[in-house]
């Protein structure tokens, strides 16, 4: 009794970059409505990528009501002649608002973006950390870490 070969489906080709390293950062001197932005990670290549993720660990979190934290992923391009980093002005993706009981509803927790990213055109990326100054006066920090999940074929 024979049987046929097994056939798997292909697998894609993919890589896992730490790019957030595990730090806190303490945003509670913003006043209301105040956004600070922090780059997390500059000029990661993407060129031969197709889809591109995040998995983002919520270590911890104290966040007054009104603020929160969100991650974002935007396309660069920098030049060699005049050493500027030419920004696309709309964000690849970004990960939901993180708030005192939100995104993650638990801690610790993993966010993701919220959809993976495709087309590229940037050669390059950067990830940056968007906080939004609360309502009011209070705690409001975050302890994280995370990598891109980037995917070819």
């Amino acid at each position: 009794m024979s049987s046929a070969p097994r056939t798997v489906p292909r697998m894609q080709q993919g890589i896992v970059i730490p790019v957030i390293e595990y730090a806190a950062y303490n945003h509670s001197f913003l006043s209301t409505g105040a956004i600070e932005e922090i780059v997390l990670a500059d000029r990661i290549p993407v060129a031969p990528m197709t889809q591109i993720g995040l998995s983002l660990r919520i270590h911890k979190r104290n966040i007054v009501a009104g603020a929160s934290y969100q991650i974002i992923v935007r396309g660069i391009n920098p030049s060699d002649r005049d050493g500027a980093d030419f920004v696309w002005a709309t964000d690849l993706g970004s990960t939901a608002a993180t708030t005192g009981t939100t995104n993650p509803t638990t801690v610790p927790g993993v966010m993701q973006l919220t959809t993976i990213i495709t087309n590229v055109q940037q050669p390059m990326i950067r990830v940056v950390l968007k906080a939004t100054g609360p309502s009011s006066a209070g705690n409001f920090y975050i302890v994280i870490s995370g990598d891109l999940v980037m995917r070819t074929g």
